[in-house]
């Protein structure tokens, strides 16, 4: 639910006595609270000052909670419903479902897995319970993601991962100079609940991120490696123009436990907080290189149904199979009004991960291919082709 309130905010949100007298009269004594408001407020709800049951997992507004956190709000709802088949667990957020949605999910899928095949399925049971016809309670891509997470928990490998690259497109955001800050969630507060933002690692006065006239890419470079572990968040701002205010442009949530590969590509949908201020095209995508995680192919690129497949930035047709992505682009040919062959030729090999090939093991297994079938002419039969070598 909402969070109740007091003073002027209780003009549009349930004010804190009307609330406590509702639950004294359909549960009295019955009920716990549990708060995920990580943002302080002046009308912030507190029922500790009331004499009610209140446990704090809190976490900021779009933001994601700690694994570890979830699945301690999981076992604290359950102890609490198991203690009397008549107990009522009451969570709270500003909104009533964004972050609530998150945990409640999560505690559906904690305590009655078999009812749900997926964690889409489960997210699906919550907004048709709670949200208006046609809206979803998960706008936050990393909310979902988390959710995603915590259904897969037990099949998760906490580890220590070494990031030494970030490479970002530059063309559609049309800024001078980007910047880059590093997060890791750290445990903050008495209860040991509530999570604070520390910066690892920023660009800023490091020469980075400055983009030059022609280049396509930014890349962030982390020579001695930056050892993160756990749930990180990046954070992605820049300039439009020389001494102009910094915006921010997006920032991407992910725990290193559930990154298996490298590199790992995140597309538009995995991305939140995104500025209006920028008009990011539907193949926009940010790389991160690991140097300790397995080169395979990317979650974001994985479909259960096909063999894996794999991104070009060159071609019309982006995505292709395995076997498409070890040959040359597609033959290129334009015939004149008279019908003669004009032009004959293929573009440059497919470009998978721009601006990291040098330590990319899956790009150097690739280029070796490539280069093996370079004079592999797909399409064309030998007296075009004999046509095509007379003329040059």
């Amino acid at each position: 639910m909402a969070c109740p309130t007091e003073g002027i905010s209780s003009i549009t949100q349930n004010h804190t006595s009307e609330v406590i007298r509702f639950l004294d009269w359909k549960h009295p004594g019955q009920y716990a609270i549990f708060s995920l408001i990580g943002e302080p407020t002046q009308f912030m709800f507190k029922s500790s000052k009331l004499g009610i049951v209140n446990h704090s997992f809190a976490f900021s507004k779009k933001g994601v909670p700690k694994i570890n956190m979830i699945q301690g709000f999981c076992a604290t709802v359950d102890m609490w419903l198991d203690r009397n088949p008549n107990n009522v667990a009451v969570v709270i957020c500003d909104n009533g479902f964004e972050r609530t949605g998150l945990m409640i999910v999560s505690f559906l899928l904690f305590r009655s897995s078999a009812a749900y095949a997926t964690a889409k399925e489960a997210m699906q049971f919550f907004d048709a319970r709670r949200m208006p016809p046609g809206l979803s309670a998960f706008g936050s891509a990393a909310q979902r993601r988390y959710i995603g997470y915590f259904s897969q928990r037990f099949s998760a490998e906490p580890k220590e991962l070494k990031l030494s690259k970030v490479v970002i497109p530059t063309k559609p955001l049309g800024m001078t100079k980007l910047c880059l800050d590093i997060y890791t969630w750290q445990p903050g507060g008495d209860d040991g609940h509530a999570m604070q933002l520390v910066r690892v690692w920023t660009s800023h006065g490091r020469g980075f991120g400055r983009v030059r006239a022609g280049e396509s890419y930014a890349a962030f470079l982390f020579p001695g490696h930056l050892r993160l572990s756990g749930d990180v968040r990046l954070v992605v701002s820049g300039q439009f123009y020389r001494g102009t205010p910094r915006l921010r442009v997006f920032q991407l949530d992910f725990n290193t436990g559930f990154v298996d590969h490298s590199p790992a590509v995140w597309d538009l949908a995995c991305l939140d907080a995104v500025s209006p201020a920028v008009s990011l095209p539907a193949d926009f995508h940010i790389q991160t290189l690991f140097f300790n995680a397995a080169f395979l192919e990317c979650d974001v690129l994985r479909d259960a149904q096909r063999a894996a497949r794999f991104y070009c930035w060159d071609c019309d047709s982006s995505w292709m199979s395995e076997e498409g992505s070890l040959q040359v682009h597609s033959v290129v040919r334009a015939i004149g009004a008279g019908g003669e062959i004009e032009a004959v030729g293929s573009g440059p090999p497919h470009r998978y991960h721009p601006l990291i090939h040098d330590d990319c093991a899956l790009c150097l297994q690739r280029r070796t291919a490539l280069n093996q079938s370079r004079n592999v002419w797909i399409d064309v039969d030998n007296d075009v082709m004999e046509e095509v070598r007379r003329r040059d």
